[in-house]
């Protein structure tokens, strides 16, 4: 044995040659019970071997999974701290009111006059320019409206109450007047409705009342 150990420490070919003579020394049934211990041990070293991937298997899914319900909090997190995108601006308006009388009215012992008064909305705020400049064209159409059959549509304001003077027939011993109110009842950025209501009286039988609405969608 001292040989041996002394041969199993030199070169490579010795060693070799130490290998060949252990193997001849040693019996046949020897060898054949190495072999056979060898191949039953195969069986639970391949065994081991896949318990082993298993387990890291396993272990790389429930990290995973951990992960997985750790980042959703956070993404939750990062998600409410955003900045919300501006809102568009809302819908905002003034009431005008425009009042014109016949030159003269006011004066003591005249028993008949003829006035204009109008009450409407102008659009100061709007999502757009454009629509901004829509809403108040419809309100501009409906407060130049002719206010009787066969009287032209007015321009403006003036030219409204400058036909409706015209119209006047001094002496009949009553006030003509033209009230016209227009009221936003809903105004926002997907609907506004505005109702209106018109009094007339040119003198003839009983003062004429009108109603109507307007349903704009500024989109």
């Amino acid at each position: 044995m001292g040989f041996a150990w002394e041969c199993w420490r030199t070169a490579d070919p010795e060693r070799n040659r130490v290998k060949r003579l252990l193997r001849s020394a040693t019996p046949r049934s020897v060898r054949v019970s190495m072999r056979c211990f060898a191949g039953l041990a195969t069986p639970w070293r391949s065994w081991l071997e896949r318990g082993r991937f298993e387990t890291r298997t396993r272990q790389k899914h429930v990290l995973r999974s951990g992960l997985r319900w750790l980042l959703i909090p956070i993404a939750l997190l990062l998600i409410s701290c955003a900045p919300a995108p501006p809102a568009p601006p809302r819908i905002r308006f003034e009431y005008r009111i425009y009042e014109k009388a016949l030159p003269g009215c006011q004066e003591d012992g005249k028993p008949d006059c003829a006035t204009v008064r109008i009450e409407y909305p102008e659009f100061t705020v709007a999502p757009t320019e454009a629509v901004r400049a829509k809403l108040n064209a419809a309100v501009e159409e409906a407060i130049l409206a002719p206010f009787d059959e066969g009287i032209p549509k007015a321009t403006s304001p003036d030219h409204l109450a400058r036909l409706f003077f015209e119209t006047f027939e001094s002496g009949a011993g009553a006030s003509w007047f033209l009230r016209r109110t227009l009221t936003v009842e809903l105004a926002s950025a997907k609907a506004v409705m505005i109702t209106g209501l018109e009094q007339v009286y040119t003198g003839r039988g009983e003062p004429r009342e009108t109603r109507t609405r307007l349903d704009l969608h500024p989109e």
